[in-house]
């Protein structure tokens, strides 16, 4: 929790645009002592870390990479408000979730777009694949199949082909399948799996940022292994920052890239949007502006058997109105309430230093 904090006072109290070297520093050495000191280990495999079935003995909690998660029990279909009711509202239907209430929600183009693979052919077109596991563990393209639920699916849950010119990327993070994968263990709004708050991998990325700091980009050979931790563990090759094929030094938009792909469905995007928000407030509003937030369309190469498909196209939808956002700086502060300027005019007034 200190790495997280200091790396995000590192910006609230930054001048000029320029993070405040100390506190970059403490994020450093925070997330550091975590990473050597501390008895948790990176999962070998990414795609273990949301993985449960009982038939198997296998669960993700208190893994060895969880550093703080909310605990959950499933104790029986009358005990509301004591268990996890998330993924009913992440399942895309009742064939992965007793209730399904997602069928509308799901990955955005931008996110889709920070996967390595997938290449712009067009203004409005993505075409591809990746190798990155996260995007199978994290969202659900046309085809990918998942063994671990077969929740009144008859088999293993196969995300289906649907729509002409637009459909929806599921979301898979936390949704776990149902009693018949679970042992029993889940009704409507009851399930057993916890939720994480803080992973081991979240503190490779601090120290890659915080070596990274006001420079824009670092070759730290220190810095430069701890994000390859977390990106190899996703499949991917290493960055190279010299060499024949290099990629070039670590740069702050890869390591926020990185931390989007890592940590999606987990609830973090929006602290680090804000968290840079702090310092560069320009790049923050250009970050959330720039994401195409429309309707999209995904296709298979395989339309008959989606689930032998190699690449997927992903098409803006042209009809849809509403395309990207317009954050402006009110969307990152709050305002004072009425109530208490009415009674405390002077809190609109300039800031007085406490003595």
């Amino acid at each position: 929790m200190l790495a997280r904090f200091y790396l995000t006072r590192a910006g609230v109290e930054s001048t000029g645009g320029a993070r405040k070297q100390e506190y970059l520093d403490s994020a450093k050495y925070f997330a550091a002592d975590v990473i050597n000191n501390s008895p948790y280990k990176l999962l070998k495999n990414y795609e273990d870390l949301f993985r449960w079935n009982e038939k198997t003995g296998y669960r993700y909690d208190n893994n060895s990479e969880s550093l703080f998660e909310l605990q959950w029990v499933f104790t029986g279909p009358n005990a509301w408000g004591t268990a996890n009711s998330l993924p009913e509202y992440l399942g895309y239907s009742n064939n992965v979730a007793f209730a399904g209430w997602a069928g509308s929600k799901g990955a955005t183009y931008w996110i889709l777009s920070q996967y390595e693979g997938f290449e712009k052919v067009s203004e409005d077109t993505l075409r591809g694949r990746t190798i990155d596991q996260r995007l199978h563990a994290t969202y659900m393209l046309p085809g990918f199949t998942y063994p671990d639920m077969t929740m009144r699916a008859g088999g293993p849950v196969v995300y289906p082909f649907s729509g002409t010119d637009n459909n929806f990327v599921a979301i898979k993070k936390y949704v776990i399948g149902g009693a018949q994968d679970l042992g029993a263990n889940a009704s409507t709004q009851h399930y057993p799996n916890d939720t994480y708050m803080m992973r081991l991998a979240e503190m490779y990325l601090i120290y890659a940022e915080a070596a990274i700091g006001n420079n824009g980009s670092t070759t730290d050979a220190t810095a430069v292994n701890y994000y390859n931790q977390v990106r190899q563990r996703a499949g991917l090759p290493a960055w190279n920052v010299s060499g024949a094929n290099a990629n070039g030094p670590l740069t702050l938009d890869v390591v926020l890239s990185e931390r989007f792909k890592e940590f999606a469905m987990e609830g973090m995007a929006w602290y680090d949007i804000a968290r840079l928000h702090y310092w560069n407030p320009t790049k923050a509003l250009n970050l959330v502006n720039s994401q195409y937030r429309g309707l999209f369309y995904v296709k298979p190469d395989n339309t008959s058997d989606p689930s032998k498909a190699t690449q997927w196209t992903i098409n803006k939808t042209s009809w849809f109105e509403f395309k990207y956002p317009n954050a402006t700086e009110a969307n990152f502060l709050l305002p004072i309430p009425a109530a208490e300027l009415s009674q405390a005019p002077n809190l609109n007034g300039p800031v007085i230093e406490y003595p």
